[in-house]
């Protein structure tokens, strides 16, 4: 399987996944001809399963890269610079996979979203609770709610506005997470 080409060949995706070889680097290649492949006949719904797999397999190579795993990635990522850039190419997709799971899991999109405005509205807790008190922000549920309703551009209350640099993240935030729910909304639908 190391040096196979599939080109408009009908494969089951999944066993031939399972026979790649372990080592990351030729099993991204062939992840990419498999991809290749599906789209050539398609293959629709393994694109999605071909995409988290190479992606999988690119964050094991990177990892690879910076602890010099053996002879192969020694030689080639010899450098300080070279494991830098491999970490920061690492960092990117884990963190890709965190916030909308590589446009592949549309569910991460949501719960990122909710996690990280709920995180801003407990950081405007410690601006606006000295000043209002926890009473009269109805035990601090108003302060997460003016959070999200910045987010979502429905005129909130200036009175639980708290530090400046929330509303600037909540506001881009709300362009962002648009561009990236356009991103899958698209993919959904253009079947690549």
């Amino acid at each position: 399987m190391q040096y196979a080409h599939f080109h408009k060949s009908v494969v089951e995706v999944r066993e031939i996944v399972a026979s790649l070889p372990a080592a990351p680097n030729i099993r991204r290649e062939s992840l990419q001809n498999l991809k290749a492949n599906a789209i050539e006949v398609g293959d629709h719904d393994s694109i999605g399963y071909l995409v988290l797999q190479e992606i999988s397999a690119t964050e094991r190579h990177y990892s690879y890269a910076m602890c010099a795993f053996d002879t192969y990635y020694r030689n080639k990522y010899s450098t300080l610079w070279a494991k830098v850039e491999a970490g920061m190419k690492l960092l990117g997709l884990k963190i890709s996979g965190l916030v909308w799971g590589h446009g592949e899991k549309p569910w991460r999109l949501l719960i990122s979203c909710l996690t990280i405005l709920v995180l801003l509205g407990f950081v405007n807790f410690w601006s606006v609770m000295p000043r209002i008190g926890w009473n009269d922000t109805h035990r601090g549920v108003d302060v997460i709610v003016y959070v999200f309703r910045r987010f979502l551009d429905v005129s909130p209350d200036g009175t639980f506005k708290g530090f400046e640099f929330v509303d600037v993240v909540a506001v881009i935030m709300r362009y962002v997470y648009i561009g990236l729910f356009i991103s899958i909304l698209y993919k959904s639908i253009s079947h690549r």
